[in-house]
């Protein structure tokens, strides 16, 4: 039976790379990024909360790597998937 050979960590990454265009650690941020907007969009927990659940060192770090990622804070993503809002156009590319 054949077997694939062990990979290098450095191996390994450079796999993921060249598949996904993402390093490991971008696409473990992406990844952390996807779930916290997750709860962003769906509840009331506070941001830190969500944050910390998420791995990040505290909300500003959160804040910052979300809005990098969204173009818009939590807070305001939040905000505009009340069903409270009514927005006239979708202006983020996010819907």
């Amino acid at each position: 039976a054949l077997t694939e050979p062990v990979l290098s960590l450095r191996q390994r990454q450079r796999r993921v790379l060249a598949q996904t265009g993402l390093t490991l650690g971008a696409l473990s941020r992406r990844g952390r990024l996807q779930a916290a907007r997750i709860e962003v969009l769906g509840g009331h927990r506070p941001l830190a909360e969500i944050a910390l659940d998420h791995g990040f060192h505290d909300q500003a770090h959160f804040t910052t790597a979300y809005r990098l990622w969204t173009g818009v804070t939590p807070g305001v993503d939040r905000r505009r998937a009340s069903p409270d809002v009514v927005f006239l156009q979708d202006r983020s590319g996010w819907a």
